[in-house]
């Protein structure tokens, strides 16, 4: 190896928006996967003050995180079409170069280099890439490089099929977020429907989805470059015949912490409830009005 820089492999020039991108995410999935466990419990009742501070602190954080992280998106997309075109041509779906390029929402692309299925909206991706110039913006296609250089036809179908999961379920979660706000904006108070508390129940895989499928497009989407238009994944592929080992090793012991996390916090559940749960005082025991005896305290 020769002229080595390890600090501008690290610090290249998608890092910054790449990283922007995962950071937000990681807040924003955190906080809709563990209020969806609150909002699951209060759905069953559990409406006391543990619940609904469990549920208001990470939605509140993921509700902030999802617009942040959809503008992130945006300048990410662009930079995806300035810097990586074949890339961008895989996730809008793009054969061959030209303007007037629609926004194909489904649809695949067929071994003949045309597009079958889907929704397109006329001259979108064009507008989208660059709004300077509006419908009129050329997009490079998938054949404007060589076969060897750019996804194959299922990688390209499955890029744009991420994407479109994608995008889509970060649109659904965006709209939660605003219902959530509405609510504090004009009712003083979060939604309390069951219907709003349902949907912040499934909020929580939707946004693990929604990351994995951005994972799909970021990674499948350079195909078949590890480094992009520097090294193909065919050179960079380890030849050691023995590292299935270490792969089987980390699968094992991942699936060995997955199942004692859940048994763990169902053991937890269990005390909690034999226990006899949260005591909220700020809900009457008994008839309206009466006092909670004094002997309840809050089971720690």
């Amino acid at each position: 190896m020769v002229d080595v820089d390890p600090w501008g492999v690290i610090f290249n020039k998608a890092m910054p928006l790449e990283a922007a991108h995962m950071v937000v995410a990681a807040y924003l999935v955190g906080g809709f996967l563990i209020s969806s466990v609150y909002a699951a419990g209060m759905l069953r009742g559990r409406t006391d003050r543990y619940h609904r501070l469990g549920f208001v602190i990470p939605f509140t954080v993921a509700a902030i995180a999802t617009p942040l992280q959809m503008g992130v998106g945006d300048t990410l997309a662009r930079w995806v079409y300035d810097e990586q075109p074949v890339k961008f041509a895989a996730i809008e779906l793009v054969p061959h170069t030209g303007s007037h390029v629609p926004e194909t929402l489904l649809g695949h692309l067929n071994p003949n280099g045309t597009v079958s299925g889907g929704v397109p909206i006329a001259g979108m991706a064009s507008w989208l890439s660059d709004p300077s110039t509006g419908t009129s913006t050329v997009v490079q296609g998938l054949d404007s490089v060589p076969a060897g250089t750019r996804p194959s036809v299922a990688e390209t179908n499955l890029v744009h099929l991420g994407w479109d999961v994608m995008v889509g379920l970060g649109t659904l979660l965006f709209l939660l977020s605003a219902w959530y706000a509405a609510g504090w904006l004009f009712r003083r108070r979060m939604p309390d429907g069951r219907w709003f508390l349902r949907a912040a129940s499934c909020a929580g895989v939707l946004a693990v989805v929604t990351m994995e499928a951005g994972w799909v497009v970021t990674e499948v989407g350079r195909q078949p470059w590890i480094v992009y238009d520097l090294m193909k994944v065919e050179d960079a592929a380890t030849a050691n015949a023995g590292v299935w080992v270490t792969f089987v090793a980390v699968v094992l012991l991942y699936v060995a912490l997955g199942v004692t996390t859940i048994m763990v916090l169902r053991s937890m559940s269990r005390r909690f409830r034999r226990g006899g749960g949260f005591v909220d005082h700020d809900v009457p025991y008994g008839p309206a009005g009466t006092d909670p005896p004094e002997t309840v305290e809050p089971v720690p």
